[in-house]
């Protein structure tokens, strides 16, 4: 394995209910940095575009068609094994109800309450966020 730190693209979408709880999923064992809860998306394929991305990750992990969505905001952010480079999305107007389907727990909570939640790190600038807006 090269020394060279991966660089990877990941797109995140901000999922919300009616009563304004966001949806977080829970890293799956096996997967780096299992354990910690993140917000659903993925890596964005080469050549493909964010919101094609976003539709596609939401798709896969929890059954839901993405119909519209808003960039709110990019950075990135350094692991030691890796660097993300996160575009996230607020998730609009989807359809169908979310659920699992990649065998990973997720969970609708209130901003207020993702302090009980063992975030990953890359997450804690939209989880700021999300804690202003209130």
């Amino acid at each position: 394995m090269s020394k060279d730190k991966s660089f990877l693209q990941v797109v995140i979408g901000l999922v919300f209910d009616e009563e304004s709880n966001v949806l977080i999923n829970k890293r799956v064992s096996g997967k780096y940095m299992e354990g910690y809860w993140e917000f659903p998306g993925g890596k964005i394929l080469e050549k493909e575009e964010s919101f094609t991305a976003l539709s596609r990750e939401l798709k896969e992990e929890l059954g839901i068609i993405v119909k519209k969505a808003k960039s709110l905001m990019n950075y990135s952010y350094h692991y030691a094994k890796y660097s993300v480079d996160l575009d996230i999305w607020i998730v609009e107007y989807f359809l169908g109800q979310p659920s699992s389907k990649e065998s990973q727990e997720i969970v609708w909570t209130k901003p207020e309450e993702l302090y009980k939640f063992k975030m990953l790190p890359s997450d804690k600038k939209i989880q700021d966020f999300l804690l202003a807006k209130k």
